[in-house]
């Protein structure tokens, strides 16, 4: 490893995008589990790699994107733009690429500032996964598809001005003839959103207040954009501005959804634990009968299991949510068959979110990892509609977080267990995986050891699914475990194809060892 780490980093680069290239995109992304030096390294390699690029042909990517996952998340997609509408280069449109070069271009003129690393900036933030980069990319289907609107339009500039903070751009527009234009509503599709939301999003209330008091504009769609923008950066002195009875009255509410969109996000982002409570009082407070705000605050149980996924973490949140009646406890009622949350679940969608303080907080205080949405919970899998594999551990597993799989051992998660035993006939355990065999695709010899120290047994598929992977160094470290005692001559000859030699000597020791030992229990 230092000898490698020794090497030149163009070197470097280049046997990283070798690998990358020849192991694919999810076992390319395994590597960054090596240490720290290579989970920064692999990410900068799949930023240019063309295998991303292939993924996102091959997938449609850009309809797949989950917005605000996490920041580690949102981060690798605004860096992999970035490249591409600088490079020009990938399976994404010309046309979106070439507007937002144009308006960043346009930004680098007006501040006087040419250097290529102010234009790498300023792409860069207009690139941010806040500003729904694929209503760009999706073009085809949308507005780019036959007439482009032009770069240049003043709604363009002045959100692009807002979003990199061009305080001199942002001036001579709203100061300029085109100040009604540049502020109207965001159209559907339209790339990033209304200069009111962004403004609200910075926290630009001078900017608001002049599109508040504009008298040729409907300032009701304008206080609802700026509204939700508030919300959902947790800005509760901002949204108390908007509710100024100097800007009117509270009648700009198209519906409940301003609120429902982003409270999550408000209160992961709030510095207030209590965000929740503080938001729905404020509102109850400014309602009034002939101006009634119908949002009530939707259930806790619910906000937690989103809180338990989300990124960034907030245990701080999760805590005060468990403090003000959401409950972790396993209904006994069957759950409608339309419901979307299972609200007795956050362990599951903690573990599946990586949220590992959030994890040991409901471990502490709320369910057991089997008795309460484990693998011994014939209910929950009967009525959470959940994959067959959905135990915890397994799911802490597959993306390899050791550190989740260690504290859910410590209460009690058993890696002894197979996720698709005792289990309803429906749920085939056959096609539920035993955890080593899932734990072998992490290529983590520490996890598998940890596992196997505690109960998870060496199944015969483990070791077949290791050489059908081409995990040599898995598949070794199997049979020294013990492994491969009823090797098939599928295995043997599989590793003979892919040259393993010192794999197939073990494989046939191991199956003549467990040949001798069976006859002579047979004879004794």
């Amino acid at each position: 490893m230092l000898q490698l780490l020794d090497l030149p980093p163009e070197i470097l680069r280049e046997i990283f995008l070798y690998s990358v290239a020849a192991r694919g995109l999810v076992r390319g992304l395994r590597l960054r589990l090596v240490n720290r030096f290579f989970s920064h390294e692999i990410t900068q390699t799949l930023l240019v790699s063309p295998i991303t690029d292939e993924y996102i042909v091959e997938h449609q990517q850009w309809y797949r994107i989950e917005r605000y996952r996490g920041p580690e998340y949102d981060a690798f997609w605004q860096a992999y733009l970035t490249n591409r509408v600088l490079s020009q280069k990938g399976p994404l449109a010309p046309l979106p690429l070439r507007f937002v070069r144009k308006v960043a271009e346009h930004l680098c003129t007006v501040t006087g500032d040419q250097d290529v690393r102010t234009l790498r900036k300023y792409v860069h933030e207009l690139m941010s996964m806040n500003y729904w980069p694929w209503r760009l990319l999706t073009s085809t289907d949308h507005f780019l598809d036959s007439e482009p609107p032009s770069w240049d339009q003043p709604r363009f500039l002045l959100r692009a001005a807002i979003i990199t903070d061009c305080s001199g751009s942002i001036e001579e527009i709203i100061n300029g003839p085109d100040k009604v234009a540049a502020l109207s509503p965001c159209d559907a599709f339209e790339p990033w959103q209304s200069a009111a939301y962004l403004a609200a999003e910075r926290g630009n209330t001078d900017l608001l207040e002049k599109a508040f008091i504009e008298s040729c504009l409907d300032t009701r769609e304008l206080r609802e954009a700026a509204f939700s923008a508030a919300v959902r950066e947790g800005n509760l002195p901002l949204v108390e501005f908007i509710l100024e009875p100097r800007f009117g009255p509270p009648d700009f509410f198209s519906s409940s959804l301003c609120v429902e969109e982003n409270l999550l996000q408000g209160m992961l982002k709030s510095s207030s634990v209590d965000f929740f409570a503080r938001l729905f009082d404020l509102l109850a407070s400014r309602s009034s009968s002939k101006y009634p705000i119908e949002i009530h605050p939707p259930d806790m149980d619910r906000v937690l299991d989103d809180v338990a996924y989300y990124r960034p973490q907030r245990n701080d949140v999760a805590e005060w949510l468990f403090d003000h009646a959401a409950a972790t406890k396993v209904d006994e009622k069957e759950a409608p068959s339309d419901e979307a949350h299972r609200r007795w679940n956050q362990l599951c969608r903690a573990v599946k979110g990586g949220n590992e303080k959030i994890v040991q907080l409901l471990l502490e205080r709320g369910p057991e990892p089997e008795a309460k949405g484990g693998v011994d919970s014939y209910k929950l899998y009967r009525t959470l509609g959940y994959s067959r594999n959905d135990d915890m551990l397994l799911q802490a597993v597959k993306p390899g977080r050791f550190d989740i799989v260690r504290i859910l051992t410590e209460h009690g998660a058993k890696a002894k267990a197979h996720p698709g035993e005792n289990k309803p006939s429906y749920l085939d355990p056959a096609k539920s995986p035993h955890i080593l065999n899932q734990a072998i695709l992490s290529e983590n010899k520490s996890l598998c050891k940890f596992l196997i120290d505690h109960g998870a047994e060496i199944h015969d598929s483990t070791v077949a699914a290791a050489i059908n992977e081409g995990l040599e160094s898995m598949a070794h470290f199997l049979l020294e475990q013990g492994g491969g005692t009823h090797a098939t001559t599928e295995m043997i000859d599989k590793a003979k194809r892919l040259g393993w030699h010192e794999i197939v000597s073990m494989l046939q020791r191991s199956a003549r060892t467990a040949r001798t030992d069976d006859w002579m229990a047979k004879h004794s």
